[in-house]
């Protein structure tokens, strides 16, 4: 089979790695446990529809999420945003740098399920 220049494969590290954080976790896995907190899926929408914290919504001064820089794709909550995500696949991928809220984000929804 030949795969076409677009083609990725993504290896994970043994160790996962947050700037200025320690955490205890492997560089890959799953979450054996459902919460809610780690479900992306707006209520009462398709899985098309996310609800992220407010600060995902791209600035004019940040590079975005990848394939999502479209602020049409963007609607403004209270304390959220709503996405309407692109159909790419399920890897997307931002600067942590340019999103700095991001790092502690993602380390609580990772300790949620402390045996993953």
């Amino acid at each position: 089979m030949k795969y076409s220049d677009l083609d990725s494969i993504y290896i994970a590290t043994d160790d996962l790695k947050l700037p200025n954080i320690a955490i205890n976790k492997p560089g890959a896995g799953v979450f054996h446990r459902f919460d809610p907190a780690l479900c992306l899926t707006a209520p009462g929408r398709s899985r098309s529809w996310w609800r992220l914290p407010g600060w995902f919504y791209p600035g004019a001064e940040k590079a975005g999420l990848s394939y999502h820089r479209d602020v049409s794709r963007w609607t403004p909550g209270e304390d959220h945003v709503l996405l309407h995500s692109a159909g790419r696949g399920q890897e997307f991928v931002f600067d942590c740098q340019e999103y700095p809220e991001a790092v502690a984000w993602l380390s609580a929804l990772l300790c949620l399920n402390r045996d993953t």
